[in-house]
């Protein structure tokens, strides 16, 4: 079931390189009248596809959840970041940036649970939080900060990230079956680190 994020991904791919290429023409994103048309058609899909994550996953939030077309607006944001932020803001900017996108991502974890439609209007924190994240960068000005996100450990887990997702779900769904009752937390805890070996 967990491999739907793959056709997600590969359709996204698919067509947004035929809207860059419908966009663009031949040319790439370095005249100014095709870089505009590049973020404004970026920018059309992005809102479109928020508008439909909302109404569907508010009517139908199975399905809704499921959907490409509920997910490309996540997949737009780093598209349109990528257009938008073409070098690492300056300490004084990035830190700040940095930081409240880093708060964002930790109010994720805190404010939203399962009993949510998802993704939807919800979907906004950890999205703006890791556009954020991103935009601010980190300075090679900034070696302590550099070495909070770029070191063996972050290194390790991001280029794991997805074997690890794969294998999360059927613990998850084996667990929660052998265990016979809702998963606590020393549970969940328990099938991060299996996920992680």
């Amino acid at each position: 079931q967990h491999y739907w994020t793959l056709a997600v991904e590969a359709q996204f791919y698919v067509a947004w390189a035929l809207l860059l290429m419908l966009l663009l023409g031949r040319g790439a994103l370095f005249s100014p009248r095709r870089r505009r048309a590049g973020i404004a058609g970026i920018a059309v899909v992005l809102v479109a596809s928020f508008i439909v994550s909302v109404v569907w996953c508010t009517l139908a939030p199975t399905s809704g959840y499921l959907s490409t077309a509920t997910r490309i607006w996540e997949l737009a944001a780093g598209g349109l970041l990528a257009v938008l932020v073409r070098r690492v803001p300056p300490l004084r900017v990035g830190v700040p940036v940095g930081a409240v996108g880093w708060v964002l991502i930790g109010l994720s974890f805190v404010l939203l649970n399962p009993s949510m439609a998802w993704p939807g209007y919800l979907a906004l924190l950890p999205v703006a939080g890791a556009v954020l994240v991103i935009a601010a960068g980190v300075s090679h000005d900034a070696p302590r900060l550099r070495r909070l996100t770029d070191n063996t450990v972050t290194r390790t887990l991001a280029d794991s990230s997805y074997a690890i997702y794969l294998w999360h779900w059927p613990l998850l769904v084996f667990a929660d079956r052998a265990l016979g009752h809702p998963l606590t937390t020393p549970d969940k805890l328990g099938i991060v680190a299996v996920s992680l070996l």
